[in-house]
């Protein structure tokens, strides 16, 4: 219970799930030799959401009641969200993350 305060509910983000962050870094250190050579930059991402349904979820688990700030959507800031399907594809790796996780 209690009250969840949110400030531009449509706002993305990109969200990674603590387990997939650490079966990454076991798939990283178990193909370490087999990985491909160079310096390339890797999204690692469980899933992008807008932050309001976030704390849905997160009100939901809980019994908090969301608390949704009224503002101008001129001031809605839009956030971003990010694409990990290259670490995906070249790693053979699925989040397994999610918004009900």
């Amino acid at each position: 219970t209690g009250l969840l305060p949110v400030r531009d509910p449509e706002t993305s983000r990109p969200f990674l799930w603590l387990p997939d962050l650490v079966r990454a870094l076991l798939v990283l250190l178990e193909r370490r030799r087999s990985a491909p050579p160079g310096l390339t930059v890797y999204h690692l991402v469980s899933f992008n959401s807008n932050l309001g349904a976030v704390a849905s979820a997160v009100a939901a688990r809980t019994g908090a009641r969301v608390s949704t700030r009224d503002h101008d959507p001129a001031d809605d800031a839009l956030g971003f969200s990010l694409d990990g399907r290259l670490f995906a594809s070249t790693f053979s790796f699925e989040p397994e993350g999610d918004l009900a996780s």
